[in-house]
């Protein structure tokens, strides 16, 4: 961390490793100032931490060297460019990266419906195990969710709780204690192994061929059925090659052959009764209609939902496609040109568990409420993956106060990790984009935002995209956290207000990232490398014919601005793509070009340090 913006950038060659550019400045400015604010940004567990809450692993990683984190989150996911989308083995093999998870997954080999009912039932009992049997687990999960409803509706975010509410949630919160975090996690990535197995390629072929039959009498299947019948973990249906209607409020696990179907109730949502429930679709074009906790989604359980190939409709409202509450849950849809209507905490959220979306493929349109797309909450390992087509997200928006006071609008979107020390570890949130011209749209806190000591991470590895974002987007941290935005390639066009493209404040780190193309970032400033109070913050663009678009009121904008309020900070801003980039500020077009400046300001615990560098 002490050498986290080092920067001898004059005298090494242009096509130098940047992450040893940003290493090297230690020699060259005297960051001894800064460690005191690199120190405190890792931030040690608190005595009075609430059980049951963990970093996650993948957290820890990236804070113990932001840097170095940049690197792997770059080498973690990036493909040749001449590869396809990734497949669903390989963002099961990543998944369980970030999770720090050594768990037993195999998910290549086609599975048979034999072998799953057991291997189902085997699950169940070790989940039973690790959450807590008899009615407990049921009182406790309405709690646990109205508890957090009343957090969010009071505060920011959930990552935003007062000591007061902590200390009336403590009770419902302590119950987590029993809960074993990382086995739930073990299990869950084995079983979503085995429903990818399932859904392997030729499946929907082979299960036709079976016998179909007229469901039960109760109507709560629709259509003809391979098999309905009670296992150790439920009622287990099989759906036949034609349309199908299910009451997912009262399955517990489904597979259906064909059909263009319609899912009614959670659909793979576990928590309400039961611990576990999964649905698995093969092919034809779905309708899911859910409510809250729905689409692979889990509270103090397991919630799986796949669906492998169609143009489906997806709806459901809070906690759904994609979300954990002391649980794991997981939205995979691998083909198909789909339609995503979500509410709040949706397509990718955790809280004290770990949750993952992906869409494979198809060009998609996906709205959801607030705090989604790959958000850790308290605790979380949020996951939003994007396998390839030219998608549209939009994520929703609602009037806070952030920061010192001021109301903004806030979505909380697109790879956020939140915390609330020293009560509730922080969170990390992670949004993965392999391929696609894409449109994703958010206000404030957007983007690889880290907040009150979490993480989160946005990487796109190619495509042509637009960002539109409001303050504290693409690259920002506050309060302690660490927030990455890293894109490989493409020619994108990105629209941000106040505070964004590296900018961190309160003893935190943040990198803006651009690896190639030919790019045009409009934002309001300060931004573009902005520092403030013991913090760090880089922009660093490696190539293309870039247009920085600039703006701010009052005084004159400063890219690689920094302030030195309350202690020392760094801010950096290095392109070094050797193409001729054009600068405006307040629209007029700045005369020079392929520049260094280097500034010092103050002394002491108050020295600060800017670096400004174009060559």
């Amino acid at each position: 961390m002490l050498a986290l913006f080092a920067l001898c950038v004059v005298a090494v060659p242009q096509d130098s490793d940047p992450l040893e550019l940003l290493r090297a400045v230690q020699r060259q400015i005297d960051a001894q100032t800064i460690a005191v604010a690199a120190e405190k940004i890792l931030l040690e567990a608190s005595p009075n931490r609430v059980p049951g809450f963990r970093t996650p692993p993948f957290a820890g990683l990236l804070r113990g060297d932001a840097v170095a984190g940049l690197g792997a989150l770059r080498a973690r996911f990036a493909r040749a460019a001449d590869q396809g989308p990734p497949t669903a083995p390989e963002l099961l093999e990543r998944l369980a990266e970030l999770g720090g998870t050594a768990a037993a997954i195999e998910a290549r080999a086609p599975l048979d419906l034999a072998a799953f009912e057991n291997l189902v039932s085997a699950t169940h009992r070790d989940l039973v195990q690790a959450i807590g049997s008899g009615r407990e687990p049921d009182r406790v999960v309405p709690s646990l969710r109205a508890a957090i409803d009343a957090v969010r509706a009071r505060t920011e975010n959930l990552g935003a709780i007062a000591d007061d509410d902590v200390s009336v949630l403590r009770e419902r919160l302590a119950r987590l204690a029993k809960y074993e975090e990382s086995r739930v996690q073990r299990l869950g990535l084995e079983l979503l192994g085995a429903c990818l197995r399932v859904a392997s390629e030729g499946a929907a072929e082979r299960l036709a061929r079976g016998t179909t039959s007229a469901p039960r009498g109760d109507m709560i299947v629709l259509g003809e059925v391979l098999a309905d019948r009670e296992a150790g973990f439920g009622r287990f249906v099989v759906g036949g090659p034609g349309r199908n209607v299910y009451d997912c409020t009262q399955l517990d696990v489904i597979v259906d052959v064909g059909g263009d179907d319609e899912y009614r109730g959670p659909a793979g949502g576990a928590g309400d009764r039961s611990r576990l429930a999964i649905v698995i679709d093969l092919s034809g074009n779905d309708r899911y209609l859910g409510g809250n906790d729905a689409l692979g989604s889990a509270s103090l359980g397991i919630g799986i939902l796949i669906d492998a190939a169609g143009d489906d409709e997806y709806r459901a409202e809070a906690r759904s496609a994609g979300f954990a509450l002391a649980g794991f849950g997981a939205c995979v849809d691998l083909a198909g040109a789909d339609r995503y209507e979500l509410g709040d905490l949706s397509a990718g959220v955790a809280i004290a568990g770990t949750a993952c979306f992906a869409d494979l493929g198809g060009d998609d349109r996906l709205r959801a409420g607030v705090e989604s797309f790959g958000v850790g909450l308290p605790g979380g390992l949020g996951v939003h993956f994007d396998g390839g087509g030219n998608d549209a997200r939009r994520a929703g928006r609602v009037t806070k106060h952030v920061l010192e006071g001021g109301a903004i609008e806030v979505s909380g979107a697109f790879g956020v990790g939140l915390g609330a020390p020293p009560l509730l570890a922080p969170g990390c949130g992670v949004f993965v984009d392999f391929a696609g011209d894409d449109r994703n749209d958010a206000a404030a806190i957007a983007f690889g935002v880290g907040g009150r000591g979490g993480v989160g991470a946005y990487v796109d590895l190619r495509g042509d995209d637009s960002l539109l974002a409001g303050d504290l987007a693409l690259g920002a941290a506050y309060g302690r956290g660490l927030g990455y935005c890293v894109d490989e390639t493409g020619d994108d066009t990105r629209s941000a207000g106040r505070y964004a493209l590296g900018a961190a404040m309160d003893e935190s780190v943040a990198l803006a990232f651009d690896g190639a193309g030919d790019d045009r970032s409009v934002v309001r400033g300060p931004a573009l490398g902005i520092a403030l109070r013991l913090a760090a913050a880089a922009c660093l663009d490696l190539g293309g014919r870039d247009v920085w678009s600039f703006d701010q009121d009052g005084a004159p904008p400063r890219i690689a601005d920094l302030r030195a309020a309350a202690g020392a900070a760094i801010g950096v801003f290095l392109d070094i793509g050797g193409a001729q980039d054009r600068y405006e500020f307040h629209g007029i077009v700045a005369p020079e070009n392929a520049r260094t400046r280097m500034q010092s300001e103050g002394a002491g615990e108050t020295l600060t340090k800017q670096v400004f560098v174009d060559r």
